[in-house]
């Protein structure tokens, strides 16, 4: 019975420490990396060649009835249709946080979401120039800098005004149009000091209404570095506890294993790992760390072995249980999804009989191992 209550123990232990939950996840793409950037651009013109069939669908209502009608010609000679087209801009040094995901439809991309552009508060009585820059149908294959239509407004702020745009300082304007990421932004704002001279800028950076995607090359492998939060449950199954003096009373240290239950939540820092493999992005193992606190709960038996140097030694009779609440700092390593883990606690008893216990108060050290679960399953 010990034995199968020591496996359930350890089996417990494998489980809770291994199962952890992500949030705030942010990658840093890096200057050197590929981003295709894709805008919709509505009513280009188009010709099309004479021989296809183009299929022409319009509706009609009638009470609660819809008839749907098709027409079909065929082309005999060349023709123009206006049609919504997707334009492709390829950005080079456009580094920021991000997160990453594999589309679900197509898995040949590696969609990048960027973080928003960092909140600014602008004081009444700036005078500013909005520029917003709207890209039209372009005249050849990738849009360049002409391609776009723009509006200027130049107002000054009735009161303060929040912008969350990218700020740029100290750059001339002919040093920001060497920069991809700046001639193919949607809105700029020029800010400007008392002596009516340009201050900085306030550029949108990552453009909302733009999908990006990461790309790389067959059999390209990337490793960029990755911040985020994680928390989840936590056991420390083995933990040390320092022995020490107290006047002429010794107190030996102590290694066990006991059965406690906590909560663990702290900073983690590694590397977003992938490969593309022909036709699919295949994400590898993370190699990450993790620095935080945790709370546990447990117990402890007490009697005259463990009271030794508490307040009233029990004697050999003597026996009481208490509640242990152990606050403290934690190291977590995950190297292919193998966890390590590293502790250092401090117990404090509650119930009537803390005070006796030999170790109330005192600190400790734990050590755990795991397997990670969540990535054991993930193809």
């Amino acid at each position: 019975m010990r034995n199968l209550t020591i496996i359930l123990f350890l089996l417990t232990t494998y489980c809770s420490f291994s199962q952890k939950y992500e949030t705030l996840s942010k990658v840093w793409i890096p200057d050197n990396a590929t981003i295709i950037k894709t805008v919709k651009v509505k009513d280009c013109e188009t010709k099309i060649d004479s021989g296809y069939i183009v299929k022409t669908e319009f509706t009609k209502k009638s009470g609660e009835k819809t008839y749907t009608f098709t027409k079909t010609d065929s082309l005999k000679k060349p023709t123009e249709y206006k049609i919504d087209k997707e334009i492709k801009v390829n950005l080079k040094n456009f580094s920021g946080y991000a997160n990453l995901s594999i589309d679900e439809k197509d898995k040949t991309k590696l969609l990048v979401n960027y973080w928003l552009n960092d909140k600014h508060i602008l004081p009444s009585k700036t005078k500013i120039k909005i520029i917003k820059k709207s890209l039209q149908c372009p005249k050849g294959k990738e849009a360049i800098e002409g391609d776009y239509k723009i509006e200027e407004t130049t107002k000054t702020l009735e009161k303060d005004t929040i912008f969350r745009l990218w700020k740029v300082q100290n750059k001339s304007l002919e040093e920001l149009k060497k920069l991809d990421w700046f001639i193919h932004t949607d809105s700029i704002i020029e800010v400007y000091n008392q002596k009516n001279e340009i201050e900085y800028y306030l550029v949108n950076k990552y453009d909302r209404n733009a999908n990006y995607e990461l790309k790389l090359k067959n059999r390209e492998f990337i490793s960029y570095r990755k911040k985020s939060v994680e928390f989840g449950p936590l056991t420390i199954p083995f933990k040390y506890r320092f022995g020490y003096s107290n006047d002429s009373i010794k107190v030996k240290q102590e290694f066990n294993a006991d059965l406690n239950i906590g909560f663990f939540g702290g900073y983690r820092f590694g590397k977003y790992r992938i490969r593309y493999e022909g036709d699919s992005f295949k994400q590898l193992a993370n190699i990450s760390g993790t620095i935080g606190g945790f709370l546990s709960l447990s117990s402890a038996t007490l009697d005259k072995t463990s009271t030794t140097a508490g307040k009233k030694p029990f004697t050999a009779d003597e026996k009481s249980s208490i509640g242990i609440i152990s606050p403290g700092v934690g190291i977590m390593l995950d190297v292919y999804n193998v966890n390590f883990g590293a502790f250092l606690g401090w117990d404090i008893g509650f119930g009537n009989e803390a005070k006796n216990w030999n170790f109330n108060n005192k600190p400790w050290v734990g050590l755990g191992i795991g397997y990670n679960l969540n990535g054991f399953w993930k193809k």
